[in-house]
C-alpha cells in the first residue's frame, strides 16, 4: 500500500509525514500539503473581510458590516495564536487584530465612519506587509489541542468542528463535524484543504467551501 505524506513547514526544511496526524502535546503552527506552502490565503481573506466590513459601515449596512467584522476576527484570532510565525509576520497579523478590536469598540461608541477608516487602513497595511513561513516544530506536535476547535474557511466563516486531519495523496483532508444540536445529529464531512492554520480557538482551512456547501452535503448524506 502506497504511503502518502504532507509537509510541515520548517525554517530550514520540510518534514514529510505519512498517514493520519496525531494530537500530541507540543507547539502549534501551519500544516500544509507539500505543493502549497503559504500564508497568503489567510492574509487575502482577512484583508477582504476588513474591506467588506469597512464598506458596509460606510454605506450604513450595519448587519453585513458586523458579519464581515466577525469573520475577520475569526481569522485574526487564528493567525495571532499560532506560536510558530516569524516576528515580522506575527506583527503584521497582530496589527490587523488590534485594528479589528479598535473598530468593534468604535462601532459600539457610535463612530462607524471612524471604524471604517481604521479597517481600511489596516487592510492596506496587511496587504502590503511581507509574510514569511512558520518556524520549525516537531511533526507530532502539530495537532496539539486543535481537535475539537471551530474550523473556519479562508474568509473566516465557521464551517464546523475539527474532528481529524489526515493526508490523502498530495493534499490534506479535514474531517469536520457539521450540524446537529449539542452534538446530537451532527455528521462528519470530509473537506479537502491546501493548508490548515492551527490557531486558538479557531482552526483556519485554506478552502473556499462555505457552511452552506457543507450543510447541503450533510443533508444529501442523510437522504435515503
Amino acid at each position: 500500500m502506497k504511503r502518502t505524506g504532507i509537509a510541515v513547514m520548517a525554517c530550514a526544511a520540510a518534514v514529510f509525514l505519512a498517514g493520519p496526524l496525531r494530537a500530541d502535546e507540543g507547539a502549534k503552527g501551519l500544516v500544509t500539503s507539500h505543493w502549497a506552502a503559504s500564508l497568503d490565503p489567510f492574509k487575502r481573506g482577512l484583508v477582504a473581510d476588513m474591506r467588506d466590513s469597512a464598506a458596509g459601515l460606510k454605506d450604513d449596512r450595519r448587519a453585513s458590516a458586523m458579519a464581515a467584522l466577525n469573520r475577520a476576527r475569526h481569522l485574526a484570532l487564528a493567525t495571532t495564536t499560532v506560536g510558530s510565525l516569524d516576528q515580522q509576520t506575527a506583527q503584521a497579523f497582530r496589527q490587523a487584530h488590534d485594528a479589528i478590536k479598535k473598530a468593534r469598540a468604535l462601532v459600539q461608541d457610535g463612530r462607524p465612519e471612524r471604524a471604517a477608516e481604521v479597517l481600511g487602513q489596516a487592510a492596506s497595511g496587511l496587504e502590503k506587509a511581507p509574510t514569511g513561513q512558520p518556524a520549525a516544530f516537531g511533526a507530532a506536535d502539530v495537532l496539539s489541542g486543535a481537535l475539537g476547535q471551530t474550523a473556519v474557511n479562508a474568509r473566516g466563516e465557521s464551517l464546523g468542528t475539527l474532528n481529524a486531519l489526515r493526508a490523502d495523496k498530495d493534499h490534506l483532508v479535514a474531517d469536520l463535524r457539521v450540524g446537529g444540536v449539542l452534538g446530537l445529529g451532527a455528521k462528519t464531512i470530509s473537506l479537502d484543504a491546501e493548508q490548515v492554520l492551527l490557531g486558538r480557538p479557531y482552526v483556519a482551512l485554506a478552502t473556499e467551501a462555505r457552511a452552506t456547501d457543507l450543510r447541503r452535503k450533510s443533508s444529501r448524506r442523510g437522504s435515503p
